[in-house]
């Protein structure tokens, strides 16, 4: 879960579809509202979740703290605020993982007895919309990778393009052409 408004990687999804970014996604460093989508993730500043004061930032801002705090202090990773290491180009990424043992708070199964019945409440909420299911974390992504796993995956012509570069430079067969899928198809 992106703790902004919207992820980095649906701004770069926008930004190689020659979409523009929904107003209020990411800020220029003036902080004014860049619908730029480019122009968006190289300045890498994503507004917090709830956009505004008004729509309840306040909570996406500590909510990203929360997680910046955990995931790059902590870690010794490279805060958000502070500049790259121009040495490498990279930028250290922290990470943080809390690991809980449901039996070490109740017996066995209980947790995961009551964590489906509340998921099975929250699916028959009532809906907003008839024709939209509640939806609860994770159920996107199973759709997708459901969708994904028949149709295959949707890849814009610059992200086609950057793979080809990819494997032309490392000297790999470049497989979703379909000359080169032929070749190594026949030689295996």
């Amino acid at each position: 879960m992106a703790t902004s408004t919207a992820s980095i990687g649906k701004l770069n999804d926008a930004w190689r579809h020659g979409r523009t970014a929904p107003a209020g996604w990411a800020l220029d460093p003036e902080g004014q509202s860049v619908s730029q989508a480019r122009l968006a993730a190289r300045h890498r500043r994503l507004t917090p979740l709830g956009s505004s004061e008004r729509m309840g930032s306040h909570k996406g801002y500590g909510l990203a703290t929360m997680v910046e705090i955990l995931s790059a202090v902590l870690a010794g990773g490279r805060v958000a605020s502070s500049p790259p290491d121009l040495r490498t180009h990279l930028s250290p990424v922290g990470h943080f993982f809390l690991v809980l043992d449901p039996r070490r708070f109740r017996e066995a199964g209980e947790f995961e007895d009551d964590l489906d019945a509340l998921l099975e409440r929250l699916h028959g909420a009532a809906r907003l919309d008839p024709h939209e299911p509640v939806l609860v974390a994770g159920d996107p992504e199973h759709a997708a990778r459901a969708e994904r796993d028949s149709a295959g995956i949707p890849l814009s012509r610059s992200v086609f393009e950057d793979i080809r570069f990819v494997a032309r430079a490392a000297g790999a067969p470049f497989l979703l052409d379909g000359k080169a899928r032929e070749e190594a198809s026949a030689s295996s």
